[in-house]
């Protein structure tokens, strides 16, 4: 798997190298690998609500605030693992040199890959909470 993401890192620095310069490949490589998998978080964090929805339990009431503070550090304890997996991740890439050859052929593969990854994770964000929502019947804990 690290070898996937690694291509795709190369992919995300020569794309952005391409499109905007040097400088702005090193400042934005990293976040457009985590927008490539964000989507797969998202459907994670879906099923679980749709578990929690189904099974009668309610979410903390931190979840409700209206206060603009509360609701930044609610949507950050919500994406604090995805980040911090991230930061291990690009922690274990870092031994491993970006490729800033990477042939056309190679180039446009990683292309057509990173765009059907894409389409992919649009898809399940959409079918994992519908087919959960119909298969899961309503459980009563309390």
């Amino acid at each position: 798997m690290l070898k996937y993401l690694i291509d795709y890192r190369d992919f995300c620095y020569v794309r952005l190298t391409k499109q905007e310069g040097e400088q702005s490949a090193k400042g934005w490589y990293k976040i457009q690998l985590m927008g490539f998998f964000v989507l797969y978080y998202i459907v994670f964090m879906m099923l679980v609500a749709v578990i929690l929805n189904r099974t009668a339990t309610p979410l903390p009431a931190i979840y409700f605030s209206q206060n603009i503070f509360m609701v930044l550090f609610t949507s950050l304890l919500t994406f604090a693992p995805y980040i911090l997996l991230f930061l291990y991740l690009f922690r274990r890439m870092a031994a491993y040199p970006i490729n800033m050859q990477i042939p056309e052929q190679k180039y446009r593969s990683l292309s057509k890959k990173l765009y059907l990854h894409l389409l992919i994770g649009t898809a399940l964000c959409f079918l994992v909470p519908w087919g959960t929502n119909i298969l899961i019947p309503p459980i009563q804990i309390f």
